[in-house]
C-alpha cells in the first residue's frame, strides 16, 4: 500500500444508530492500527434522535451535523471536508451496520490506483446477498442501476453499496437535485465532470437493529426520485425530437410551440435548482 502521506477523512453517515455506531468505530479503529500508512481521521455526519452522537463523541470520533435527511446529511459532510485541503481522500460508510468494514483497505488502495470515485456494489460477482433481500428492493436497485449506466454510459450493478471513496476534487464538484438521490446523483456528476470511476465487489451483513428505510413509504421515494433521475437522464431532450416531429410530420404547431418552451423551462429548473441547493450547503458550512 502506497505511503503518499496524505490524509483521509473517513464518514459515518447516521441516523439513530445508537446500537451500531460505538462498535463500528471500535471494529474500523482496530482496522486503521493493520495499516499503518494510512493516516486518517474518523467522523460521522450525524442526523440521529437518539445516542448515536453522545456515543461517537465518547469515542472520540468527531461529530457533522446532518440536517432534514440522509442525502443532505451527506453533501453536508463531503461540502465541510472538501472545503479544506487536509484530506485528499473522502470515504463513506453508511452507519447500520451492514458494510464490511474489512474492505476498506481495497477502496483505499484504489484511489491511488488512477480512480476518482470508487463505489461498493453487492452484486457484481453474483455472491448476491447472504441473507433474504425483498424482490421489490430488488427490483428497485437494479432500476435505479439502469439509470446510472444510461447516465454515464458505464455499466454499473449496484446503486446503494454500503461504502463509497472518493478523492477531494470529487466531492468539490457533485452537484444535486433531489433530497434523496445522493448515491446516483454523486456517481453522474462525477462522470459528467470527467472523473474517472470503479466498482468494487463488496459483502452485505444482515442488519442487526433498526430499519434500512430511507422514507417511510416506498411510494413516496420513488415520487420523491422520479422527476430529478428523469431530468438527469435528459429525458426532457425527447421534447425536441417530438416538437419537430409534431410540426414536420403532423403540422401541430401548438403542440410544437409547448414542448419547445418545455426545453428550456426543464434546463432552467436543473440550474436552479442545483444552485439553490449548493447556497443551501454553504449558507449552512459557509
Amino acid at each position: 500500500m502506497s505511503n503518499l502521506g496524505n490524509k483521509t477523512a473517513i464518514i459515518f453517515l447516521t441516523k439513530n444508530e445508537e446500537n451500531t455506531i460505538g462498535g463500528l468505530i471500535d471494529e474500523l479503529k482496530s482496522i486503521l492500527k493493520s495499516l499503518p500508512k494510512v493516516r486518517a481521521k474518523i467522523f460521522i455526519c450525524d442526523d440521529s434522535k437518539d445516542k448515536t452522537r453522545n456515543i461517537a463523541k465518547q469515542k472520540g470520533v468527531e461529530i457533522i451535523k446532518g440536517k432534514d435527511s440522509l442525502a443532505l446529511s451527506y453533501y453536508f459532510a463531503l461540502y465541510s471536508l472538501s472545503k479544506s485541503n487536509e484530506f485528499e481522500n473522502i470515504i463513506t460508510i453508511d452507519g447500520d451496520g451492514q458494510t464490511d468494514l474489512s474492505e476498506f483497505s481495497f477502496f483505499y488502495e484504489a484511489l491511488y490506483q488512477g480512480y476518482d470515485l470508487i463505489v461498493g456494489s453487492r452484486f457484481l460477482q453474483k455472491n448476491l446477498i447472504s441473507y433474504n433481500y425483498l424482490m421489490m428492493n430488488f427490483i428497485g436497485v437494479k432500476i435505479l442501476s439502469f439509470v446510472i449506466t444510461f447516465c454515464t454510459f458505464q455499466k454499473f450493478t449496484d446503486s446503494h453499496g454500503g461504502l463509497r471513496g472518493m478523492k477531494n476534487s470529487v466531492a468539490k464538484n457533485i452537484k444535486f437535485l433531489g433530497t434523496h438521490s445522493y448515491v446516483q446523483e454523486s456517481i453522474i456528476t462525477a462522470k459528467e465532470k470527467g472523473f474517472k470511476i470503479k466498482e468494487l465487489p463488496t459483502k452485505w451483513r444482515k442488519r442487526e437493529f433498526g430499519e434500512s428505510r430511507v422514507l417511510s413509504s416506498k411510494w413516496i421515494y420513488i415520487k420523491k426520485m422520479s422527476g430529478v433521475l428523469l431530468l438527469r437522464m435528459r429525458v426532457h431532450y425527447l421534447f425536441l425530437i417530438i416538437a419537430f416531429i409534431s410540426l414536420f410530420i403532423f403540422n401541430h404547431q401548438n403542440f410544437y410551440k409547448i414542448l419547445i418552451a418545455l426545453f428550456p423551462l426543464s434546463e432552467f429548473y436543473k440550474v436552479y435548482t442545483y444552485r439553490k441547493n449548493r447556497q443551501k450547503i454553504e449558507k449552512e458550512y459557509g
